[in-house]
């Protein structure tokens, strides 16, 4: 569950629409964070492991906006940055090693020692 504010812990009830089961929600190391704009970032305040792939989440009057959404795939510091910069940085990163592959075959045929 995602806030704007890390302090606020929103009271929420959280089922599991699979098995019907009550979920407690976990805590989180708060570390994971994700652009919100101009009302400032959203913050991880805690974390749900269902057993099935949907959940249903009801909340009493909460006194900021609470956005339910996945963990991000990537480690926090390259979250933070952004799918328009993580990704760019990882293609670049794959094709200066393809480079440096390339190179490293071209100079060992060069000197005849390709196997």
């Amino acid at each position: 569950m995602w806030t704007y504010d890390a302090e606020v812990v929103p009271a929420c009830t959280v089922r599991d629409t699979g098995g019907g089961t009550a979920l407690e929600p976990g805590p989180v190391d708060g570390a994971y964070r994700r652009e919100g704009g101009s009302a400032g970032d959203w913050v991880a305040t805690s974390s749900i492991r269902p057993a099935s792939s949907s959940v249903e989440v009801t909340c009493e009057r909460a006194a900021a906006p609470v956005a339910v959404e996945s963990a991000p795939a990537l480690p926090p510091p390259l979250a933070g940055l952004g799918a328009w910069v993580a990704l760019p940085l990882g293609l670049g990163l794959a094709g200066l090693a393809l480079a440096g592959g390339a190179a490293l075959l071209g100079v060992r045929r060069g000197r005849g020692v390709a196997r």
